[in-house]
C-alpha cells in the first residue's frame, strides 16, 4: 500500500482510567501546573498535533494527535493518539486513550485496523447512543466503538470504507456528523486528484451511511483546481448556510484555516473575502459545538530554520479555543470567549487608582486622561515595566484620515524593537513583524475593508506564542521565532495618527494539566 495515501501510523496503547466519570477527582479540589505553568497547553512528552474536539455532558474532550519529543521527533513518525479534558477551557487534565480488541474479535483480520491508531473524528450514533472514532489505515477508513470515549475497540466490519486510489492519491482525515438535511450520517475525506499538481489538486470528498458501519462512497463535492489538500475538512451549519472548513496545504505548511460557504451541503462553493478563520500558525483548525456557542481547537506550529527562511515544524502547542459565529451576511468572525478571557486573567498590572505612566522613545506624544496619542509619526511609546506573561486590552483609534498604520510594539528589557503587532487601516490588514526596517513578517491576516476607527485589541503573550484578537472579530495565532522570558510592552505608529485608550495589562494565570 502506498501510504502516502493513507498515513502511516503508531500503536498508542494504554490503559482505562478508573476516574474517567470524574476527572479532577484526583487533583483533591485543586490543580497540578503544567510545563512550568503554561497557559498554551504542551505534553510534557511531546507537541500537540491535529485537534479533534467532541463534546459530551459538560466536558470538553480534545483528542489530539501527539509527535513524540527530540530527537525522535521527525515529522509525523512516532505520532500516536492523545487526550485531554476540560470543563471550562483553562484547567485541563490528560487522560488515558486506548484501542484494544474485543475479547471475540479476530486478531488476524483486524490487524490493520489495529496498527498505528490515529483516531482523526468522533460521533455519537443517534440510534444507538455508542461512540464511533474513525481513523485512516493501508486498507483505508476504519473504526472503532467505545461506551465510554477512552476504552475503544475495532469493529468487525473494518475497513469501512476502502480507497480509491485509481482516483485519488490521498484518502484521510475522516470527518463523520450527521446530516439533517440528508437524514444520513456523512464522512467527509481529504482527497487529492491524481495526475493533477500537488497544490492545485486538493479535494473534499464524501460518503454516506444510515448506522455507521456500512457506507457507500458518494464522489467529490469539492474540487476548485487551485488548492493543496484540504486538512482535516469539517462541515456544519449557521442558520441555513452550510460552512466547509479546511486548511490548504501549502509549501509553507498546513496551511490557513479557511473555510467555504454554500446553501447546501453539496455545493457550490463560495469563497468569502477574506476566507480564513486565522493565520498561518492556527494549524488545521477543527470546531465543536457545546450547545451554546461553536468553539474552534487548532495547535500553534513550532519552526525550524532561519528567521528569515523557517519552516513549519509537525506539531507544536495548543491555541487558546475561538468562538465562531456568523456576521449578518453569512459570513464568519472569531473571537475570544468571554469566559475564557476572564479565566486567563491574573492581577492587574496597574495598581487601582494608579495612573499608567509611559516613558516616550521616538516622536512626540501627548498623554490625556489616560489616553496616548501621538503628535507626528513615525513615533514610539514604552511602558517602564519588566513583563514576562500577559494579557493586554487596548482601545486604539485612528485618525479621520484612515491611513493609519500602528499597533503595539514588544520590546526587549532593555526597551530595543524587538517585534510588533501591525494594523493597517488603509491595506486592512492585521500582521506580525520583527521590529526593524524590512524585518520579517511571521503572519498576516486580511481584514476586511473600511476597518472602524476604533478597535479594540486583545494580545495574549506567553514565552514565543502570541494570540491576537481584534473587535471580537479576527483573531491571529503566531510562533516567535525566540522566548521572550522577560520584554516591555509600549506602542507604536508608522503612519498617521493613533490614540491608546483604556489601556489594560493582566498577568496570566498558569494553565492546568
Amino acid at each position: 500500500m502506498n501510504h502516502s495515501c493513507v498515513r502511516p501510523f503508531r500503536r498508542r496503547t494504554g490503559g482505562f482510567c478508573p476516574e474517567w466519570e470524574h476527572p479532577y477527582s484526583r487533583l483533591g479540589g485543586g490543580y497540578a501546573v503544567s510545563q512550568a505553568g503554561k497557559l498554551h497547553f504542551r505534553p510534557k512528552d511531546g507537541y500537540v498535533g491535529d485537534v479533534h474536539p467532541f463534546f459530551h455532558d459538560g466536558t470538553y474532550y480534545i483528542f489530539y494527535l501527539k509527535p513524540p519529543l527530540e530527537p525522535r521527533r521527525s515529522g509525523i513518525a512516532g505520532m500516536v493518539s492523545a487526550l485531554t479534558v476540560s470543563k471550562d477551557l483553562f484547567h485541563w487534565q490528560k487522560v488515558p486513550v486506548s484501542l484494544t480488541l474485543r475479547p471475540h474479535s479476530d486478531p488476524a483480520r483486524l490487524a490493520d485496523a489495529l496498527g498505528d491508531w490515529w483516531l482523526i473524528s468522533i460521533v455519537r450514533s443517534l440510534e444507538t447512543g455508542r461512540f464511533f472514532a474513525f481513523y485512516p489505515r493501508g486498507s483505508g477508513i476504519c473504526a472503532a466503538a467505545s461506551d465510554n470515549l477512552l476504552e475503544w475497540h475495532p469493529i468487525d466490519q473494518n475497513p469501512v470504507l476502502p480507497p480509491k486510489l485509481h482516483v485519488y492519491r490521498e484518502w484521510r482525515d475522516p470527518f463523520v456528523f450527521y446530516n439533517t438535511y440528508d437524514k444520513a450520517y456523512w464522512m467527509l475525506l481529504t482527497t487529492s486528484i491524481r495526475g493533477e499538481p500537488e497544490f492545485k489538486g486538493g479535494a473534499v470528498s464524501y460518503a454516506t451511511s444510515r448506522d455507521l458501519i456500512q457506507w457507500q462512497f458518494r464522489g467529490t463535492i469539492f474540487h476548485p483546481g487551485d488548492v493543496g489538500s484540504p486538512e482535516c475538512p469539517e462541515m456544519f451549519t449557521i442558520g441555513n448556510d452550510w460552512y466547509l472548513v479546511a486548511s490548504f496545504a501549502t509549501p509553507r505548511g498546513v496551511g490557513k484555516t479557511s473555510y467555504r460557504m454554500s446553501n447546501k451541503p453539496t455545493g457550490d462553493w463560495k469563497a468569502p473575502v477574506p476566507d480564513s478563520l486565522d493565520g498561518l500558525d492556527l494549524c488545521a483548525g477543527n470546531t465543536v459545538h457545546d450547545g451554546k456557542r461553536r468553539l474552534l481547537f487548532g495547535w500553534v506550529p513550532t519552526y525550524g530554520g532561519s528567521e528569515d527562511a523557517r519552516g513549519q515544524q509537525w506539531g507544536g502547542d495548543l491555541a487558546l479555543p475561538r468562538e465562531v459565529y456568523r456576521l449578518p451576511d453569512g459570513t464568519l468572525a472569531t473571537r475570544l470567549p468571554e469566559d475564557l478571557w476572564r479565566l486567563i486573567r491574573g492581577e492587574g498590572v496597574f495598581p487601582p487608582g494608579k495612573q499608567m505612566t509611559f516613558v516616550k522613545q521616538k516622536g512626540e506624544w501627548q498623554s490625556a486622561r489616560g489616553d496616548i496619542s501621538n503628535l507626528s509619526s513615525p513615533a514610539v511609546f514604552v511602558l517602564p515595566l519588566h513583563l514576562s506573561r500577559v494579557a493586554l486590552d487596548v482601545q486604539i483609534t485612528a485618525g479621520h484620515k484612515t491611513n493609519a498604520i500602528g499597533g503595539i510594539a514588544i520590546m526587549y528589557p532593555q526597551r530595543e524593537p524587538a517585534f510588533n503587532i501591525v494594523v493597517d487601516w488603509a491595506e486592512g490588514s492585521l500582521a506580525v513583524k520583527r521590529a526593524r526596517p524590512n524585518g520579517a513578517t511571521f503572519n498576516l491576516l486580511p481584514l476586511r475593508l473600511p476597518l472602524p476607527r476604533t478597535i479594540t485589541l486583545r494580545m495574549v503573550l506567553e514565552e514565543d506564542v502570541v494570540e491576537i484578537f481584534i473587535s471580537q472579530h479576527y483573531s491571529l495565532a503566531t510562533r516567535l521565532p525566540e522566548n521572550l522570558s522577560g520584554f516591555a510592552i509600549g506602542g507604536f505608529v508608522e503612519n498617521g495618527l493613533l490614540r491608546f485608550s483604556n489601556f489594560q495589562l493582566y498577568d496570566l494565570k498558569p494553565h492546568s494539566s
